[in-house]
């Protein structure tokens, strides 16, 4: 049953705009979801090859009993070892124990600084006044 709602259509309208949103939103998960499982496909039958190959140069040793290395992840914000860097130059600063957010306020002070100044501004607009 259509609906009258005395604008020529422009709630239909609306609605269908809105499903086709709704449609995009769900697409794209749904897509890195397939990716990631065909990856996940990869990298089990490149360990059954690696396994395979343990096997062959390592008759003793059991593959299920290597444990698996923990990935970390990469920060955004900073290069290796920079932050415990920057965090130990603002107490060196500081001359005497300060607060945690007062080192966070050092630290991203500083890095702040060295950021383009657009990508700094976006990134901590509004953030000072909670650290």
């Amino acid at each position: 049953m259509e609906r009258r709602d005395g604008c020529g259509g422009l709630s239909q309208e609306l609605h269908g705009a809105s499903a086709r949103a709704q449609r995009v939103n769900v697409s794209k998960p749904a897509g890195i979801i397939g990716q990631t499982e065909r990856q996940l496909g990869q990298f089990r039958a490149d360990l059954v090859h690696l396994d395979a190959t343990l096997r062959l140069f390592a008759r003793e040793l059991e593959p299920k009993t290597i444990p698996a290395k923990r990935i970390r992840q990469a920060d955004l914000w900073f290069e290796q070892g920079e932050l415990p860097r920057r965090v130990l130059d603002a107490l060196r600063r500081a001359g005497e124990p300060i607060r945690a957010p007062d080192i966070v306020r050092a630290v991203m002070s500083t890095k702040v600084s060295t950021l383009p100044i657009a990508n700094a501004s976006r990134a901590f607009s509004g953030r000072s006044e909670t650290l």
